[in-house]
């Protein structure tokens, strides 16, 4: 799956503060509808534009048209993406650059990169590995869309692409806007013989640090600054430098890999210097000591309770039936339960339907989270990786979640990589690590914060495909009432109706007697 023709997708860019009008038509020949979805993009009153089929809309028909428009409120660097079942790991991806302030200067942006693992095959059809405790292993990694595969025999694999190549020229500082837009890899990245500044995470400037490697979890982003001042040897290398990403959790990985070239014209490789495999980096977040907000924001108490009771747990149910944790088939959840929408009965859609939507007009399996509060108050949300409590309906599985929330930067008020002990924990407020994607690792926990100041209905999903699409993730439908006002002053609600009618006909009436039907959450 291509967009416009190409993988990645065209770069969209726009300034800060432009309204944004994008037209997506669904020329899918399998049947498929589909949605994007602006990773990070706050949607600021705007809950109606964010691409989230069963929640915000009903997916765009095959030979149909959908128009996103919303206002850029954000400056940095993200990428658009499917939001319909696996579409975006078989390639439904591209970049994004909203231009605006950088905490550092620099001479030349050389833009968005982006840097993924791939599949050799649809990931719809390996999707049944991940109900069976299996999930599939990417095939390979690119930069940029570009690398090097070795085609093996028997392979179905043509071998006809390049390396991803930058050219520096000595003296000049260089901004990377680097993202990880894969399936199932955190990556660390890296660059040979040249250390690097970072100066934003996700869509947040921060009080720049230096370093010389950095983890990139699946949906973040990093900007860094990198000064094209390292030494040429006079040698075949010609001054080239590997651009190294790789597979953090698996010490005997090989790297991805991009060329840096201070020199346009030569077509050599370049030389491996001694040290440079990374395999002891790990796989967490950066510190959350560097990363500081150059925008400054105090964290006031919450109104909601946190209790053992609220925690959300990712973690394995059972499948079909979720006491059965022995079986052979699970499904992760995030909530009380794991996931499963109807994409034809949209979240928006519902609360259009009543006049005062609670919680109880609401099936379970879309696993609302209602946060009727009053605006600008402040909610945190425990999730943990583990347990010291038993439960009988769910159990806890070796996996790092990259965890991602529609609508909002979050705080990250505390992290870690053991169980959370509220007595020992030191909660940050001063001015906590802010962005949208954060790292849930393994055996551990991850409590974050955000206010109530966007109504509408947001998801928030582990950003690994195979488990936002077996169901962890939850919706916070937040300030209610002030929804289906937001949705009349939007206009939107006939438009809404129109659009979830034409996809119920497709779905009824071409997808059901062909029987391609929706085996997954549908995120």
């Amino acid at each position: 799956m291509v967009i416009n023709g190409q993988y990645p997708g065209p770069l969209v860019e726009a300034n800060w503060g432009d309204i944004l009008r994008i037209n997506v038509f669904n020329n899918l020949t399998n049947l498929n509808g589909t949605s994007i979805h602006f990773h990070g993009v706050r949607m600021l009153n705007q809950n109606f534009e964010d691409g989230t089929p069963g929640i915000t809309e009903c997916p765009v028909p095959p030979n149909s048209s959908k128009t996103y428009e919303f206002r850029v409120t954000q400056y940095g660097t993200t990428w658009y993406h499917s939001h319909f079942g696996l579409q975006y790991p078989d390639g439904l991806t591209g970049p994004m650059k909203f231009y605006g302030p950088t905490s550092l200067n620099y001479d030349v942006d050389l833009g968005p990169i982006m840097v993924n693992d791939w599949l050799h095959a649809p990931a719809s059809s390996l999707y049944y590995l991940e109900l069976e405790g299996t999930p599939p292993v990417a095939s390979s990694i690119l930069m940029q869309g570009q690398g090097i595969y070795s085609c093996q025999p028997g392979e179905p694999c043509i071998q006809r692409t390049n390396y991803y190549t930058v050219n520096f020229t000595a003296g000049t500082t260089y901004k990377m806007s680097l993202i990880n837009s894969g399936t199932d890899t955190q990556l660390t990245f890296w660059l040979q013989d040249h250390s690097f500044t970072v100066v934003g995470t996700d869509f947040v400037a921060i009080e720049p640090y230096v370093t010389d490697t950095i983890n990139i979890a699946v949906g973040q982003r990093y900007e860094i600054i990198v000064t094209a001042n390292a030494t040429i040897k006079s040698d075949a290398t010609e001054g080239n430098f590997w651009m190294h990403a790789r597979d953090c959790s698996k010490p005997n990985a090989t790297s991805t890999l991009g060329i840096i070239r201070y020199n346009a014209s030569s077509t050599a490789n370049p030389c491996e210097s001694s040290g440079e495999n990374r395999q002891n980096f790990g796989c967490g977040d950066p510190p959350t000591s560097k990363i500081v907000p150059i925008v400054r924001r105090q964290v006031e108490q919450p109104v909601n309770n946190l209790t053992t009771s609220d925690y959300l747990n990712g973690a394995l149910q059972g499948y079909p039936v979720l006491t059965d944790l022995s079986g052979p088939l699970h499904k992760w959840i995030l909530g009380k339960e794991s996931m499963y929408l109807n994409w034809s009965e949209p979240t928006l859609k519902v609360v259009n339907d009543y006049a005062n939507l609670t919680e109880e007009h609401m099936v379970p399996s879309t696993a609302p989270i209602f946060l009727d509060y009053e605006a600008e108050s402040w909610v945190y949300f425990l999730i943990q990786n583990n347990s010291t409590i038993p439960s009988p309906d769910h159990m806890y599985y070796r996996a790092a979640h990259p965890i991602h929330l529609h609508g909002h930067d979050f705080v990250i008020i505390a992290q870690g990589a053991t169980n959370f002990d509220p007595s020992t924990v030191v909660m940050n407020l001063d001015n906590p690590p802010r962005r949208d994607t954060a790292m849930l690792n393994i055996n551990g926990y991850l409590l974050i914060g955000f206010q109530i100041d966007n109504p509408g209905a947001w998801l928030m999903h582990c950003h690994i495909p195979w488990h936002a699409s077996s169901g962890m993730a939850v919706q916070f439908v937040s300030m209610p009432d002030s929804i289906a006002p937001l949705l009349k002053r939007g206009n939107v609600i006939d438009k809404l109706n129109e659009e979830c009618a034409a996809w119920t006909y497709h779905y009824d009436n071409v997808n059901i007697p062909a029987g391609v039907l929706q085996d997954d959450s549908g995120i």
